[in-house]
This record gives structure tokens, sequence and C-alpha cells, in this order.
């Protein structure tokens, strides 16, 4: 399921990025880096990366997201997706819709693919 949710992404979405609950960068993210013109996207806190003006609500949908991702139900109440602005290397926002899908690795570890 991950690899065809992954691979589902890399189609309709502009960009896609990979984190861990800390919300780390664990692969590069090529489309990403190149939609904000930063270089080096690995490694790096996604959220440093969100507009001041739309964390805390991104950081809220997240929480959301995580608990719900922890329950065993199909019936998931969060939106599908939140719109927020991410902010490009020349301090602009950008504009994005942000859809995120969880996956669980082999030791527990959860990540998140937007």
């Amino acid at each position: 399921a991950e690899e065809t949710t992954k691979n589902l992404f890399h189609r309709f979405c502009d960009a896609t990025a990979n984190f861990r609950d800390d919300f780390e960068l664990t692969e590069p993210a090529p489309r990403l880096g190149a939609m904000l013109n930063i270089h080096q996207t690995q490694g790096r806190c996604f959220t440093s990366l969100v507009d001041n003006s739309d964390l805390q609500r991104f950081l809220g949908h997240m929480d959301v997201v995580r608990q719900q991702s922890n329950e065993d139900t199909d019936e998931r109440e969060f939106p599908d997706y939140i719109q927020i602005n991410l902010m490009d290397s020349f301090a602009k926002p950008v504009p994005v819709h942000i859809f995120i899908a969880c996956f669980s690795s082999m030791d527990g570890q959860k990540s998140h693919f937007i």
C-alpha cells in the first residue's frame, strides 16, 4: 500500500516529501526543493518551511492525523488535505494543498508522506 500511495502522489502532486513524527525530512525531495528554491531538503525540518501564520494550524492538523492514524478504523474525521503556505528561499509564500498518508515501518516508526 505504501509504494502504491507514493506512486500516486508522485503522479498527481507537484512535489512530495517523507518525514518522521519529528518532521525531519527523511528522503531527498527534489521537486519540493525546486518549488521552494531550496537545494538541500533531506534532514531539514518540514515545519521550518511552513509560513509562521499557518504553523499552528498545520501542527494541529498533524496532531489529529497522528491520533487517528493510531486508531484501527476506516472512518477518518480529519480532512483529506490542508491548505497552507510554505515559504520559498526568498521568504515569499507558496500556497499548497497538502495531502497526507501515514505509514509504519518494520521497526514501528511512523512516517508521513505528503
